[in-house]
Protein backbone atom coordinates (compact mmCIF):
# COMPACT_ATOMS: atom_id res chain seq x y z
CA UNK A 1 0.00 0.00 0.00
CA UNK A 2 1.55 3.10 -0.92
CA UNK A 3 1.18 6.09 2.11
CA UNK A 4 -0.55 9.21 2.01
CA UNK A 5 2.86 10.94 2.02
CA UNK A 6 4.61 9.01 -0.96
CA UNK A 7 0.94 9.43 -2.73
CA UNK A 8 1.80 13.38 -2.21
CA UNK A 9 5.26 13.04 -2.99
CA UNK A 10 4.24 11.42 -6.59
CA UNK A 11 1.66 14.31 -7.39
CA UNK A 12 4.15 16.87 -6.94
CA UNK A 13 7.19 15.40 -8.72
CA UNK A 14 4.61 14.27 -11.89
CA UNK A 15 2.84 17.59 -11.86
CA UNK A 16 6.32 19.58 -11.34
CA UNK A 17 7.67 17.62 -14.98
CA UNK A 18 4.79 18.02 -16.64
CA UNK A 19 4.33 21.56 -15.86
CA UNK A 20 7.58 22.52 -16.33
CA UNK A 21 8.03 23.98 -12.79
CA UNK A 22 10.80 23.84 -10.41
CA UNK A 23 9.93 21.87 -6.81
CA UNK A 24 10.91 24.68 -4.97
CA UNK A 25 9.05 27.27 -7.02
CA UNK A 26 6.01 24.70 -6.75
CA UNK A 27 6.59 24.27 -2.95
CA UNK A 28 6.71 27.67 -2.87
CA UNK A 29 3.48 28.71 -4.18
CA UNK A 30 1.90 25.67 -2.28
CA UNK A 31 3.04 25.03 0.64
CA UNK A 32 4.46 28.72 1.08
CA UNK A 33 7.82 27.92 1.97
CA UNK A 34 10.49 26.47 -1.39
CA UNK A 35 12.05 24.52 0.81
CA UNK A 36 8.89 22.89 2.78
CA UNK A 37 8.60 20.19 -0.09
CA UNK A 38 12.01 18.66 0.50
CA UNK A 39 11.51 18.53 4.11
CA UNK A 40 8.48 16.40 3.49
CA UNK A 41 10.15 14.15 0.71
CA UNK A 42 13.08 13.58 3.68
CA UNK A 43 10.03 13.06 6.54
CA UNK A 44 8.32 16.27 7.79
CA UNK A 45 4.74 16.13 8.11
CA UNK A 46 1.62 17.81 6.74
CA UNK A 47 -1.32 18.45 8.12
CA UNK A 48 -4.55 16.84 6.59
CA UNK A 49 -5.79 20.32 5.58
CA UNK A 50 -2.87 20.77 3.66
CA UNK A 51 -3.00 17.29 2.53
CA UNK A 52 -6.40 18.07 0.95
CA UNK A 53 -6.13 21.22 -0.15
CA UNK A 54 -2.63 20.73 -2.57
CA UNK A 55 -4.17 17.85 -3.75
CA UNK A 56 -7.41 19.48 -4.67
CA UNK A 57 -5.37 22.14 -6.40
CA UNK A 58 -3.71 19.98 -8.52
CA UNK A 59 -6.58 18.14 -9.51
CA UNK A 60 -8.00 21.35 -10.69
CA UNK A 61 -4.87 22.63 -12.46
CA UNK A 62 -3.45 18.56 -13.70
CA UNK A 63 -1.90 19.14 -17.21
CA UNK A 64 -4.05 17.62 -19.79
CA UNK A 65 -1.29 15.69 -21.02
CA UNK A 66 -0.02 14.50 -18.13
CA UNK A 67 -1.29 11.20 -16.60
CA UNK A 68 -2.32 11.40 -13.18
CA UNK A 69 -0.33 9.02 -11.03
CA UNK A 70 -1.67 5.12 -10.39
CA UNK A 71 -2.59 4.59 -6.90
CA UNK A 72 -3.41 7.72 -6.20
CA UNK A 73 -7.24 9.12 -5.61
CA UNK A 74 -7.57 12.22 -7.67
CA UNK A 75 -10.19 14.63 -6.18
CA UNK A 76 -13.52 16.01 -7.95
CA UNK A 77 -12.45 19.31 -9.79
CA UNK A 78 -13.86 22.04 -7.95
CA UNK A 79 -16.46 23.25 -10.04
CA UNK A 80 -17.74 19.53 -9.92
CA UNK A 81 -17.65 19.86 -6.69
CA UNK A 82 -19.60 23.09 -6.80
CA UNK A 83 -22.48 21.63 -9.33
CA UNK A 84 -23.32 18.69 -6.40
CA UNK A 85 -24.08 21.27 -3.73
CA UNK A 86 -26.22 23.90 -6.02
Amino acid sequence: MITLREQFISVFEVYAAAAGVAEGTLSDRLLRSGARFKRIREGSDISTGTYERVLQWFSDHWPEDAVWPEGVERPKSSSALAALRD
